[in-house]
C-alpha cells in the first residue's frame, strides 16, 4: 500500500517536472526546492511510519472501557457515583481501567473509594472481596459484568 502511494507521488512529481522548460529561472529554482522539500518530508514520513508499524504489533490499541459499557442506562441522571477498588491505582494497568471507566461513563463523575453514594462500581481483585464489600455497604448488585466489574446500589 505504501509503495503504491510512493509511486503515485513520484509519477506526479515526474509529470510536474516535464513542463519546466517553459518556466523562468526563479520559478525553476522555486519548483526544484519545493520538490526537494516534498521528497525529504516524504522520506522522513515513510521512515517514521515504518518504524511505528514495527513497534505497533507489540503494543496494539488498548481500550479497557468495554468493561463499563452498559452501565450508562442504569446510571442515567446520576451526577456522581462511587468507585471502589482494592487494586493499586498507581499501577498503570489499574489506573487505565479507572480512566477508561471515567471516559465511558462521562459526564458521570467517579468518586474513588467514596462509599457514600447511591451507586458504587466495585472493581475488586476477586469476587470474595467484592461480596465482603457489598455486605459491609448493605448493597445489592444491579449489574455484573463478565470481567468482574459489579455495579451495586446501596439500600437506604
Amino acid at each position: 500500500m505504501a509503495s503504491k502511494f510512493v509511486k503515485k507521488i513520484f509519477t506526479i512529481m515526474k509529470k510536474s517536472t516535464e513542463n519546466l522548460s517553459t518556466l523562468s529561472l526563479s520559478q525553476k529554482i522555486f519548483s526544484g526546492l519545493l520538490i526537494l522539500l516534498i521528497g525529504l518530508n516524504l522520506f522522513g514520513f515513510m521512515k517514521e511510519f515504518f518504524s511505528y508499524q514495527k513497534i505497533r504489533r507489540f503494543f496494539p490499541h488498548q481500550f479497557a472501557g468495554y468493561k463499563f459499557l452498559g452501565l450508562q442506562s442504569v446510571l442515567k441522571g446520576e451526577p456522581i457515583i462511587g468507585y471502589y477498588t482494592d487494586k493499586n491505582l498507581d499501577d498503570p494497568k489499574n489506573n487505565k481501567d479507572f480512566s477508561q471507566a471515567q471516559f465511558v461513563l462521562a459526564p458521570i463523575i467517579l468518586d474513588v473509594n467514596n462509599m457514600r453514594h447511591r451507586y458504587i462500581i466495585l472493581d475488586c481483585s476477586n469476587k470474595d472481596i467484592a461480596l465482603e464489600k457489598m455486605n459491609k455497604l448493605n448493597a445489592s448488585p444491579v449489574k455484573v459484568s463478565s470481567t468482574g466489574i459489579i455495579l451495586v446500589e446501596r439500600k437506604p
